[in-house]
């Protein structure tokens, strides 16, 4: 569930005549996705194939109009002809065209049918040599053997022997294989419940082979994150509730919709949690009591969780992205890294530096700013002395910027999660507004409550948007890029092809 499946390259030697039926086995796994380009062996040849698909393609229409005129009777009061159109598109007058290949022309001074011309006969079935077209970039030769190669899980990796049994081909585990872990698809078994969050994580890229798998964790802190901006009982369970009626929806909606549902309940009933915390119901702070404080009675308490809550992401990200690096053999080229090792620890270091400051701990700050700036010095060194093709003033000014960069980014992406506490207060803000306007026309009971239920509606949908664009945002630019590279690629397994005959 955390990580992708196992993957093993497969690499099977066929003779050229038998490409075809070989690939339509595979396909009939649904457990084979082709190499993405061709690396062994020489390229095949797709003008050949082209030509072969045309022919096969123009003989469909006439094995149709043949099968056709063998359902109908031999003597008709009306002689039916059907012919091929021409190259110069001339069909003969009071025919009628019935696609770019064909017409019909119907006599009624001759009795009988005259069925279509012959259909050539091509080299191979359409669908095979559509399969063949379709695969003609990742299949490589040497002389009359084709390379199949390709990417199957591990765990089928017995199942591709028994059908393999007496054919020419290795099996290599994806770690051994000679290529880079870009080239290795990813395959991610995943609960249902997780669907619309992994969608979600399609919008920043795929995960990468060997990395670890981020839906779980966006699950939880996307809920979190919305709950706490968008703290309301009542909306928060309209949000749920809608999320269950799309879940619902029949199977003839657009999966999006579904996934959409996934997304909704989780998070609506995490807006309701925060809002019986905050005593907030539809708008209103007088109809529950809250269970903790309310956010603008503690506004300086609110801002101080949603910087506590952007130091654990931040190490958090960092501390996956390691985990990454060791797994996918890369840990060595993160030394450097701005959200390397190095990252981490003066990141740390900063967070110490300002407790202590805050707390009036002399000693403890002079050791934390002291391995901050041992690290900031390691940085600068890096940077100046890594390339030396250019002046050192010019590397020195460049080290310094960069630097810079170093320090500052850590301190805005903290800053970034104090919006966590401002759309809590600007929800506040919007429901005191509505409720200011209900109270305008009070003497009118109707009009009060129908701007007090469009009111709560149009809050729900507008202020829900605006929360989800800043809770995806956070986990795009403050999380995953310390940890995701978004560079993989999906597995998808080589399927038939189907062609009309």
């Amino acid at each position: 569930m955390f990580f992708p499946a196992e993957m093993s390259r497969l690499t099977w030697f066929v003779p050229r005549e038998k490409l075809a039926q070989s690939l339509e086995r595979l396909a009939q796994t649904n457990a084979f996705q082709p190499i993405e380009q061709q690396v062994l062996g020489e390229k095949t040849d797709k003008a050949v194939l082209a030509s072969a698909l045309q022919q096969a393609e123009q003989a469909l229409p006439l094995r149709r109009a043949a099968r056709l005129f063998q359902k109908l009777p031999r003597d008709t009061l009306l002689g039916y002809r059907i012919g091929q159109v021409p190259a110069s598109g001339n069909i003969p007058e009071g025919a009628v065209a019935s696609d770019a290949q064909l017409y019909l022309e119907v006599d009624p001074a001759r009795s009988g049918n005259q069925p279509p011309p012959p259909a050539p006969t091509p080299p191979q079935p359409p669908e095979r040599l559509q399969l063949l077209m379709d695969t003609a970039d990742q299949v490589g030769w040497v002389a009359d053997w084709a390379i199949i190669d390709g990417w199957i899980p591990t765990p089928k990796t017995d199942q591709f022997r028994t059908l393999l049994k007496e054919e020419r081909y290795c099996l290599t585990p994806a770690e051994e294989s000679g290529l880079e872990f870009s080239c290795v698809p990813t395959l991610f078994r995943r609960p249902a419940a997780l669907d619309g969050f992994a969608s979600l994580i399609k919008l920043y890229g795929t995960t990468g082979y060997r990395e670890l798998d981020p839906s779980p964790l966006l699950a939880i802190t996307f809920s979190l994150m919305f709950g706490m901006m968008f703290a309301d009982l009542g909306q928060g369970a309209l949000l749920a509730l809608l999320g269950l009626w799309l879940y619902n929806r029949p199977q003839s909606w657009d999966n999006r919709w579904h996934q959409a549902g996934l997304v909704l309940i989780p998070v609506g009933c995490s807006a309701a949690f925060f809002g019986l915390l905050f005593g907030n119901v539809f708008a209103r702070e007088d109809w529950i009591p809250p269970l903790i404080h309310h956010p603008m009675n503690e506004i300086f308490v609110s801002l101080g969780i949603s910087v506590l809550i952007g130091v654990g992401m931040l190490c958090l990200g960092m501390a996956i992205g390691l985990f990454n690096a060791w797994r996918g053999a890369r840990l060595r080229q993160l030394y450097w890294s701005d959200y390397g090792p190095l990252g981490l620890v003066f990141y740390l270091a900063l967070v110490v530096l300002s407790l202590c400051l805050w707390q009036e701990w002399t000693q403890g700050a002079r050791v934390a700013g002291g391995l901050a700036l041992a690290v900031l010095a390691l940085v600068m060194a890096n940077r100046t002395f890594a390339e030396r093709q250019q002046p050192l003033g010019l590397r020195l000014f460049q080290a310094l910027l960069e630097t810079w960069d170093f320090v500052i980014k850590f301190v805005v992406q903290t800053l970034s999660f104090v919006r966590l506490a401002a759309f809590t207060f600007a929800h506040i803000a919007l429901s005191m507004a509505l409720l200011v306007v209900v109270d305008l026309v009070s003497g009118i009971p109707w009009l009060a409550w129908a701007l007090f239920i469009l009111g709560n509606l149009l809050i729900t949908l507008v202020e829900g948007v605006l929360v989800a664009i800043q809770v995806i945002r956070l986990h795009f630019f403050e999380l995953f890029t310390k940890f995701t590279s978004g560079e993989g690629c999906v597995f998808t397994p080589l399927r038939p092809t189907r062609t009309t005959r």
